[in-house]
């Protein structure tokens, strides 16, 4: 399987970020390419860059994290996306899609803030575009705001909300036309060593 020889190979060279391509060309070979791709997204411990066919190469200013604020998420989660933002000096918008009529203002209030000091060194902005369709939402945001670059969190295990399910991911991932950075999530405790970095020397 692709899949497994990816993560041996993942394992063997101690790396610590997968950059894989997403085929736009006939359904058949996308459809299997982006199988391969999605599956390797909810296996991977490490974080991936899905970068489209046809997305040309520019620094991203511009970067969107799809966010559902679950409490349990841990800072090492964020950390390839805080590097990414301080070296390219990126504006960075925390997305939550909240259902149309809903109040962003109220909602907020019963969510947890930990991740904004996770990640205030990059200064986010917080957005609520609202919509019962989160893939078409994420998709008018990236357009409306000039994203270049969106992270997303894919949940290992329960969900608590409506995004990041394994579908919505999937639907990204087929359905972008801006590269995609994915990032398993690390819940609070689950690792020994909380300190340990995160290098974009270690690249398969």
């Amino acid at each position: 399987m692709p899949v497994n020889l990816i993560t041996e190979e993942v394992d063997k060279r101690e790396a610590d970020l997968i950059i894989c391509g997403m085929k736009g060309q006939g359904k058949t070979f996308r459809r299997i390419f982006g199988s391969t791709t999605t599956a390797l997204s909810r296996k991977s411990e490490i974080p991936m860059i899905v970068v489209p066919e046809n997305a040309s190469f520019q620094p991203p200013k511009n970067i969107a994290l799809a966010n559902d604020m679950d409490p349990d998420t841990s800072a090492l989660t964020y950390q390839l996306l805080k590097e990414l933002g301080e070296k390219f000096v990126s504006k960075l918008s925390v997305v939550w899609v909240v259902d149309e009529g809903i109040d962003a203002d109220k909602e907020m209030r019963f969510r947890p803030k930990s991740f904004i000091n996770e990640l205030k060194d990059l200064d986010p902005v917080l957005e609520f575009p609202s919509g019962s369709n989160i893939t078409s939402a994420l998709d008018g945001f990236i357009k409306d705001h000039s994203i270049d670059l969106m992270a997303i969190i894919p949940h290992k295990h329960d969900m608590i909300g409506r995004l990041m399910t394994e579908s919505v991911t999937k639907k990204m991932l087929f359905h972008t036309h801006i590269p995609m950075l994915i990032l398993p999530q690390k819940k609070k405790g689950e690792m020994a060593n909380e300190e340990k970095e995160i290098s974009l020397d270690k690249t398969v």
